[in-house]
């Protein structure tokens, strides 16, 4: 079980196209890629969808296909996955 001293000094960089923002919660990290996607997707009422949605997190080649929607459950995994690997490198710093 994870004990809270592991996030204590939790900070997961947004990597999402040129940004540099570091969120040191869960839900400011995932309300900042809210932004991100908003800006990237429109607010669902423009007349035009595009046909495919590339993820612009650094280093990710994630398309899909038509569905705003897949882009975003991708998206959040990002923020997921750095908070694994926030945990992660914890773990290893206290265990050499």
């Amino acid at each position: 079980m994870m004990t809270t001293k592991r996030l204590d000094n939790f900070e997961v960089v947004c990597e999402w196209a040129a940004c540099n923002f570091k969120g040191h919660t869960m839900e400011e990290l995932s309300d900042h890629m809210s932004l991100h996607l908003k800006d990237y997707l429109g607010d669902n009422d423009a007349l035009e969808e595009l046909d495919e949605y590339a993820c612009l997190w650094n280093g990710c080649e994630f398309l899909s296909m038509g569905s705003p929607a897949e882009l975003e459950v991708h998206a959040y995994f990002h923020n997921y996955h750095g908070k694994l690997k926030f945990v992660g490198s914890q773990l290893l710093k206290s265990r050499p």
